[in-house]
């Protein structure tokens, strides 16, 4: 029977006479692995300071305005880029349906349903980030405002 022992309370190999690696007890290895200390293979390196974690909790009172505008304004542009795609998609499709579809009566729609998906690419990321931006700076003042009267949002932060 192999018996493998484990020590978890020191980062270091186990130097005791117990842990050694015997004839006895693994006598098929060579000499030169014999009387070695055996260790943990899957302890951690920082195992001690990972058992003592710290938490804190802290509650969040005040959100900065602009800064809360900016990153919300960003997040709305980010939004607006895949509304764009997606409107420049359907008017590609909306090109194919055109050209197959036209007739040789009238003036051909390509140019407009090409006009269109691209338009959208650039002006609903700004119109989304001008929008983000402004519910961004109103949301902020409505939480400060409420933040004031209840106390804030209770946040907890951890050490990892």
């Amino acid at each position: 029977m192999i018996d493998f022992r484990l020590n978890f309370a020191r980062n270091s190999p186990v130097a005791d006479t117990a842990n050694l690696v015997s004839a006895a007890r693994f006598p098929l290895l060579p000499r030169c692995l014999k009387d070695l200390p055996m260790s943990n293979p899957f302890a951690s390196p920082d195992f001690q300071q990972t058992t003592s974690m710290t938490r804190s909790v802290t509650k969040l009172k005040r959100v900065g305005v602009i800064s809360a505008g900016i990153m919300m304004g960003a997040g709305g542009a980010m939004m607006g880029l895949l509304v764009g795609g997606v409107f420049f998609l359907i008017s590609l499709a909306g090109v194919g349906a055109a050209a197959g579809g036209a007739g040789g009566n009238g003036p051909d729609p390509t140019a407009a349903f090409i006009g269109m998906g691209v338009g959208a690419i650039f002006i609903v990321p700004i119109l989304y980030g001008i929008g983000g931006f402004i519910f961004g700076v109103i949301y902020a003042i409505i939480y400060n405002f409420l933040a004031g009267m209840t106390g804030g949002l209770e946040v907890e932060f951890s050490d990892y």
